[in-house]
């Protein structure tokens, strides 16, 4: 439906309240909103249809007080979709906020957990590797050596994917370090140029 289309059918609407102020007239103005809305008419041009339909009720006869009352009651019960519209969006911008706060504690712990328990946990094989090669004959040494190389590739990992999940960077210099952290690990990590 295009603007003079939806221009006609609002001053109809409106003139058939102004003549029957009855919930059906008024449940009729909250369709049309609610139609214009869903066509992705927004409040203004809703606002500006209705101007003109007042202007139109001007041309025709002189507007009393009361018929202007009834007329901008009739708006405002038509404007219901908007609000509803405008309230949902606010709803829905709350939910992703705190969605938002439990993934970042979420990841927040995850990190935490990689980093220092995890670290623990690789720093006790550590000791209870040497103190078992201690006990071993030198040739076989090498090998709990080898093993102690992996150990430190594991940490490392654990500890890169731990700055990477929640870059303490992040809570002491700010959003953009943290970015500028992140675009050198992951381009040092794939060999890809981040900028």
């Amino acid at each position: 439906m295009d603007i003079a289309e939806r221009e006609e059918r609002y001053w109809a609407i409106l003139q058939d309240y102004l003549h029957d102020e009855s919930e059906t007239q008024l449940t009729r103005g909250y369709e049309f909103a609610r139609a214009a809305l869903m066509e992705g008419s927004g409040i203004i041009e809703v606002a500006t249809i209705h101007h003109r339909a007042l202007r139109r009720l001007s041309t025709n006869r002189h507007i009393s007080e009361s018929v202007l009352d009834k007329a901008n009651y009739f708006f405002c019960e038509a404007m219901s979709p908007f609000e509803m519209s405008h309230r949902g969006a606010q709803e829905g911008a709350r939910a992703l906020r705190h969605l938002n706060e439990l993934l970042e504690g979420e990841s927040k712990r995850i990190a935490h957990a990689l980093h220092d328990e995890a670290g623990q946990l690789l720093a006790s094989v550590h000791i209870a590797l040497d103190e078992i090669a201690d006990d071993l004959p030198p040739e076989l040494r090498g090998r709990f050596d080898d093993i102690g190389g992996l150990l430190r590739q594991i940490e490392s990992e654990l500890r890169n994917l731990s700055h990477e999940l929640r870059p303490t960077v992040l809570d002491n210099l700010g959003l953009v370090p943290a970015l500028e952290f992140l675009a050198e690990r992951v381009a040092r990590r794939t060999g890809l140029s981040v900028s």
